[in-house]
């Protein structure tokens, strides 16, 4: 198992880089206000989000559980959870558009199972696909509330459909893929094969990728189907989840009710921020500086946006300590250092 893991000085330069933006954010604003705003969501609302964060943590474990059932695997919970909070630490800290801790995922609950990673592999790409798929209903609401009223100017009005169209484009391409057992991942491969050098290392890529569209496809035939709906149906809830985090913090910080549009747009915005522009560890300065935008377009002011981003990442930050424990305690950072 081998997972691509960025250099120390390129992680260092971004962390370096997106922490001064981030100061100067914060001198921006105002860090007195952005505390004020934090102070007035109390324990009460912290708790509550905590809560939310807890909850969104169960409906992801239980999406891959039905889907891992589904495929004759029956692993204890407790090795789900691990290897999902692993995978979600790596993805976090990583600059990978929350994808890049998925190999480490399907490494940990491997060693647990004892089972080939090509087919754990498969399980977590169909996890994604269907949570994908939630996601993109959840930010259609918000794009058609944009598309059809003015509180986008036309520039930004374009990159939002734009950038759902492009993600929407491949969670389709996905379906067909797998539906109809097209083996895109494969032939692509193969053709590469023919053009490139690199005849041994691309001929046992092709060898793996086949498998693992092999084994996704069992998830979208008639037996497994009924299961793969119920996975829906929990991803589902978990993207209701975190399309909710606003509502909670700014009730509870400032007594507002947002609109069941004003929520689907701010979710289709931070969708399309957190997908295509995650590039620094945790977002540093990428999420504040976004939600300040994002958020004016329904009347929160830059202190509420960045407090709001702060809260969310003070609830983060407590599962990510989480993470690296479990990371330290699997090895994987001296495992790392052999590679």
């Amino acid at each position: 198992m081998r997972v691509r893991w960025k250099g120390p000085l390129a992680l260092a330069l971004s962390i370096a880089i997106g922490l001064g933006i981030l100061a100067a954010i914060l001198y921006y604003v105002g860090w007195r206000r952005i505390i004020r705003e934090i102070l007035a969501l109390g324990w009460l609302g912290f708790l509550t989000l905590a809560v939310n964060f807890l909850l969104t943590f169960f409906f992801w474990a239980l999406t891959w559980m039905i889907i891992l059932r589904s495929y004759g695997i029956n692993p204890p919970w407790r090795g789900i959870f691990r290897a999902l909070l692993s995978g979600y630490t790596v993805s976090y800290l990583t600059p990978s558009m929350y994808f890049g801790g998925e190999p480490v995922r399907v490494y940990i609950l491997a060693k647990e199972v004892g089972l080939p990673q090509p087919r754990l592999y498969a399980t977590v790409l169909v996890s994604k696909l269907l949570e994908a798929v939630s996601l993109i209903l959840f930010v259609l609401l918000g794009v058609f509330y944009a598309l059809f009223t003015d509180h986008l100017p036309p520039i930004q009005r374009g990159s939002l459909l734009y950038g759902t169209a492009f993600l929407g484009f491949w969670v389709v391409l996905g379906i067909l893929n797998f539906t109809l057992n097209l083996y895109l991942g494969t032939r692509l491969l193969q053709w590469l094969r023919r053009l490139l050098p690199w005849k041994g290392i691309l001929g046992k890529a092709t060898e793996k990728v086949a498998e693992v569209e092999r084994e996704i496809h069992q998830a979208f035939r008639s037996f497994q189907l009924k299961f793969t709906m119920l996975a829906f149906l929990a991803s589902s809830i978990a993207n209701l989840l975190i399309y909710l985090r606003p509502q909670i913090f700014f009730y509870f910080a400032q007594g507002r009710v947002f609109s069941f549009a004003s929520l689907s747009l701010l979710y289709a915005l931070s969708v399309v921020l957190a997908t295509l522009f995650w590039i620094t560890p945790g977002g540093i300065w990428i999420a504040e500086g976004g939600r300040i935008g994002i958020f004016a377009l329904v009347g929160i002011g830059k202190a509420g946006a960045v407090a709001f981003s702060f809260a969310l990442k003070a609830v983060e930050l407590i599962f990510v300590v989480l993470g690296l424990s479990l990371l330290m305690e699997f090895g994987l950072f001296r495992w790392r250092r052999r590679r």
